[in-house]
């Protein structure tokens, strides 16, 4: 036997599907891998905007994380100050 096939096609199923309202920003939870991911960030050079933009929150919500934690906001400087150092060798 044959299986049939749904009448419905894929874009009456896609329209069956409501929109979704965007919600507000994720928070960043403060732990060991996101502040080993700022301190990479900052040793590519990358801005808090840009920072903020990698971890896919507004680069206000970073400033409020950094002004929680500071150990956070010395990671991203310490790769900042780590990245510069390796590149003036590299010269």
């Amino acid at each position: 036997m044959a299986k049939r096939r749904s009448s419905k096609t894929l874009s009456d199923e896609a329209q069956a599907v409501p929109a979704v309202k965007p919600g507000p920003k994720p928070k960043l939870e403060h732990s060991e891998q996101l502040v080993e991911q700022l301190r990479a960030l900052g040793g590519i050079q990358a801005t808090v905007e840009e920072a903020a933009s990698v971890l896919r929150v507004s680069e206000r919500t970073l400033q409020n994380f950094f002004t929680a934690h500071p150990d956070a906001k010395e990671a991203h400087e310490d790769g900042k100050r780590q990245g510069l150092a390796s590149l003036r060798r590299k010269q």
